[in-house]
Formats: structure tokens, sequence, C-alpha cells
């Protein structure tokens, strides 16, 4: 089973990168649960991995870059800001990719597709599976097109995402943002919380977290990065 053509060019034109193997891409798009249901070759676990760590590199190389002599310190939280759940989430849902994953019926049912960790996880698999396919250049083309934009943000260092939206949103006379629970799900000790993140009324962003706070910041960070690609395309 490989790619349908719809499902490549989304991921491609959100890459900014064509595969050469597209099975690379496909791979990067299977969740572990379809292994047993349609005995899928490999699930996107072991890319997940080495996509963490080619992230983390050129992320890394991008700090350096542009400030050699600054402190580690803060290089080390800008980087940490960056490859974290919420701008990994907010990456994926920039396009849709929770929709693109191949998951298993069960997983389906149970949401996976809205699941940030599985959302997380896809993204990390296709840095991964761009760097296989193309080498490091790719990986870095890749990573600075979807990271670019948010290593020259000022308050990575310290804002989370919702300080930087409210910071984003007064700073054009908009709106502030208001946050509403959608859904309470599983035990006391394992809490799902699904957040919905609304600005003049409009839903512009989606978060999952265990507690209400990083559900929070993840449908803030969606948010942002929606409102920053309407920015870009005005």
């Amino acid at each position: 089973m490989t790619l349908d053509d719809r499902t490549r060019s989304i991921v491609e034109a959100a890459l900014g990168y064509t595969f050469k193997d597209a099975g690379l891409a496909e791979q990067a798009l299977t969740h572990r649960s379809l292994l047993a249901e349609h005995r899928a070759k490999a699930s996107n676990e072991p890319l997940e991995f080495l996509g963490d760590a080619v992230l983390g590199f050129v992320i890394a190389e991008m700090l350096h870059r542009r400030d050699p002599l600054g402190a580690e310190g803060d290089k080390t939280r800008i980087r940490a800001r960056l490859v974290s759940t919420p701008t990994l989430v907010g990456i994926g849902r920039s396009f849709d990719v929770g929709s693109l994953i191949r998951m298993s019926a069960g997983e389906e049912k149970n949401d996976g597709r809205t699941h940030e960790k599985v959302q997380e996880d896809a993204v990390e698999a296709l840095i991964a599976a761009v760097y296989l396919d193309g080498g490091i250049e790719a990986a870095r083309a890749v990573v600075t097109r979807l990271f670019g934009p948010r290593l020259n943000e000022g308050s990575l260092a310290t804002k989370d995402a919702k300080g930087a939206l409210q910071e984003f949103l007064q700073a054009r006379g908009l709106e502030l943002p208001a946050y509403e629970i959608e859904s309470l799900e599983g035990p006391q000790h394992r809490q799902r919380h699904r957040v919905r993140c609304l600005i003049g009324g409009e839903v512009l962003g989606r978060g999952e977290g265990p507690s209400r706070k990083k559900a929070e910041l993840v449908a803030a960070e969606e948010a942002l990065t929606v409102l920053k690609g309407r920015a870009a395309n005005a």
C-alpha cells in the first residue's frame, strides 16, 4: 500500500520537499496500531526516534549560526521551546497531519487522530523521512521552512504559546482569545483535556493534554500558527 496522490501532495506541499521514495513518507504516516491489523511492514516509531535527533541538531545549528557567541542557556531554552510538543503539534495541525496518518480502526475510534503524541510523532517521523530520502541538506531546508519563522520570535525564550498569542493579538488591536473545554475524558489519574481557542467567536485552535493548561498551550500554538499563516498570505 502506498500513499495516495492527495496525501502525498499535501505532505510535500507542507514540507516544501518532493520525495524520491514515497515509501518513506508512507512509513512516517503509519501508526503502530496498523502493524497487526493490516500487516504494515513498519510503523513510524523508528523514524520518530531519528527525526527527534535530526530536528534537535538542525535547530541547535540554526541557533548557533544566528548568534555564535550567544549565551548557552538562552539557546538551550529556545531549542527546548522549538522542539516541544506544543510547537510540533501546532506545525502538524497547520497541515492537518492527523487526518493523513494511517492507523487501525480501533485507534481511530478512540480519537487517535487528535492525540497530540500521535501528531508529534508523525511530524518528527516526516523530518526523518526527508533526511533519509534527501540527506542533511534536505532535512535542514525542511526544518528551516517549518521552524525558521519561530526561531526569530523574541518571545520564545520567555513566554509560552498563550503569552505569545496574546502579544500577537494586542499588537494588532485584535480581540483576546477565549479558551473553552470541549471534553474531559479518562480516569482521574489519566484524564485527557480537550480545549478550543476562540478569537472573535472563531475556533482557530484545538489542543489536548493531561491538564487544561497544557491543552490550552497546544490550542494557543495552533491558533498562533493559523494567524501568522493568514498574515503572511494577506
